[in-house]
């Protein structure tokens, strides 16, 4: 399962619906990924629940420079997902 939110954060772990959706595909044997614009402050409890965490975001910086580095960051990422989910079908 492939979920998301714009900045993943300790927060996230407090039931917003990313966490729901982990907990949802943990209990039905099926890992999760998160994919966020940002991790922010006390992501690391994420990586409990979580089978990887994948953030747009190299670092601090601009609205600006966020909107336009956000389709190669999309694209890089979800070329990251794609081998990450070919590489776990062919150990299955």
């Amino acid at each position: 399962v492939i979920t998301g939110e714009g900045c993943s954060d300790g927060q996230t772990a407090a039931g917003k619906l990313p966490w729901i959706v982990a907990e949802a595909a943990g209990q039905a044997g099926v890992p999760a990924v998160l994919l966020s614009g940002a991790l922010g402050a006390g992501y690391e409890i994420l990586e409990s629940r979580f089978a990887a965490l994948c953030s747009l975001s190299a670092g601090p910086g601009t609205l600006e420079e966020a909107l336009q580095s956000a389709p190669e960051q999309l694209r890089r990422q979800g070329r990251n997902l794609a081998s990450l989910l070919a590489a776990s079908s062919v150990r299955n």
